[in-house]
């Protein structure tokens, strides 16, 4: 008899989890801490790069090589490398051997989701990722109990970095390099945050979702993904005259014919809006259903306890499930390529550019000749400002890169979230 996580006494085995443990950084040395004072579990060896390191588990049980993680003959591994590989190759040399994978790693999932969970069917493996998205925020939970209904859309803050960034710049109106540097200082953001500010990381966390939305596997290279690298503090402001935030949104919908566009960017957030309230380091995610309608769900993003959280959950559902049948082999839903989003907003757009040999009434004349209607439009020397009647993002974007003499990377386009 053993006592698993949550207490339950277990009958069918005598023997402890065994469980190995890829990585010991922030999140793996809180997992080990939490693992190791639990009863019905065993470590059996942690890889890191220095074994000489002080980490929360006995030396004995560290290791740098990948050979003796599988020689101490773990039933679960749990990976935290982060990146792409050598974490990937250790997933896929696990499963084929038929040990249960957990996993945080996002970018893993995102772009090799539909291989490695095939591979873990052949094998009779399990491959579990509830902390890939969201930390401590149940997302893909809530996602899996609303697979008897239809998913219609998702739209959500999934990417802590970049709402800290966001909420402090308009709590505080600094600049967002020194919002940046707050969050670096606070250990929020990497020191390298491209992935985050560019919109990568939020691109392929979308794609998780949507993946078991029930949407089919979506590659995150062809989602529509703007950061927030060009934000400004008149950007800000501007949002605020608007009685609105500027928030860093995933979104996607599903047409009737199964086909999904997604769009990862900045948004004008009404201010009474719930996603307008999420502060700090937070997660927020709408989800509608045809059943269930709108769901919303809210809680912290990112952090090793948070994370640590979805981990042992994941472990727990393993733990009662592991010695049942293997999982049956999964049904794919056909990929496609997400499409670019076409319902018309309002969208606010900024551009950096001399603007001193334009005419205002020229231009909102050419404008409603081409079908494009303006509610504000605003010229300065060295800028232009528009707010749109609704048009599709596409429109809006093509209007910004035509003011910005092609040059789209010096302006920001973001629709207002009704």
């Amino acid at each position: 008899m053993i006592r698993l996580l949550d207490g339950r006494e277990e009958t069918r085995a005598a023997a402890p989890l065994r469980v190995a443990l890829l990585g010991c950084g922030n999140v793996g040395a809180e997992v080990a801490r939490q693992l190791s004072a639990r009863s019905g579990i065993v470590i059996t060896r942690v890889l890191v790069r220095d074994t000489a390191r002080e980490r929360p588990v006995a030396r004995p049980r560290l290791t740098d090589s990948f050979d003796e993680i599988l020689a101490s003959k773990p039933e679960v591994i749990i990976e935290l490398l982060g990146g792409v590989e050598p974490a990937r190759s250790h997933i896929e040399t696990a499963l084929r051997r038929g040990v249960h994978v957990i996993t945080a790693n996002k970018s893993i999932i995102a772009r090799h989701g539909e291989a490695l969970h095939r591979l873990a069917a052949a094998h009779g493996a399990h491959l579990l990722y509830e902390a890939a998205v969201g930390a401590g925020v149940p997302i893909l939970a809530a996602l899996d109990q609303l697979r008897g209904d239809r998913i219609t859309a998702l739209r959500g803050i999934v990417n802590g970095t970049c709402n800290f960034i966001l909420h402090r710049m308009a709590a505080t109106g600094s600049t967002l390099d020194e919002a940046l540097r707050e969050a670096q200082g606070l250990g929020y953001a990497e020191p390298d945050p491209t992935a985050d500010l560019t919109g990568r990381d939020s691109a392929e966390k979308l794609c998780v979702l949507t993946h078991r939305a029930g949407w089919g596997w979506i590659h995150p290279d062809s989602v529509v993904a703007q950061g927030i690298t060009t934000i400004t503090a008149e950007d800000v402001r501007h949002a605020r005259k608007q009685r609105c935030v500027i928030r860093l949104l995933a979104e996607a919908q599903r047409a009737e014919d199964g086909s999904a566009s997604l769009r990862v960017g900045p948004c004008f957030v009404p201010a009474a809006h719930p996603l307008a309230r999420v502060a700090g380091c937070e997660n927020a995610f709408e989800i509608e259903a045809e059943l269930a309608g709108c769901i919303y769900v809210q809680g912290p993003g990112a952090g090793p306890r948070f994370t640590a959280s979805a981990i042992l959950g994941d472990l727990l559902s393993l733990a009662s499930t592991r010695h049942d049948p293997a999982p049956a082999a999964h049904a794919f839903p056909r990929s496609e390529p997400a499409r670019r989003p076409k319902a018309p907003r309002r969208h606010y757009i900024r551009t950096d550019t001399a603007t001193t040999s334009l005419d205002a009434e020229a231009l909102l004349h050419s404008l409603e000749q081409s079908g494009l209607r303006i509610d504000s439009l605003e010229l300065r020397p060295d800028r232009a400002v528009i707010h749109t009647m609704p048009v599709t993002f596409d429109a809006a974007s093509d209007l910004a890169e035509s003011l910005a003499g092609g040059e789209a990377d010096r302006c920001l386009v973001a629709p207002l979230v009704e």
